[in-house]
């Protein structure tokens, strides 16, 4: 699977109330991660990358 897009982005103020979301963003996003690994041999082979993003 090939990386196409990402993006970083820094919180100065390391005390606000949203470090549990982000815990729960970044575990969910190591399961769906997880989850395309499994199925992107399937994925890769529609041609159509908007098929193929509806089909994710």
């Amino acid at each position: 699977m090939q990386v196409v897009s990402s993006y970083g982005a820094e919180i100065k103020n390391k005390n606000i109330p949203i470090r549990h979301t982000l815990a729960l963003y970044r575990e969910a996003v190591c399961c769906l991660t997880e989850i395309y690994e499994t199925v992107w041999t399937e994925l890769s082979m529609i041609d159509q990358i908007k098929r193929r993003f509806n089909e994710a």
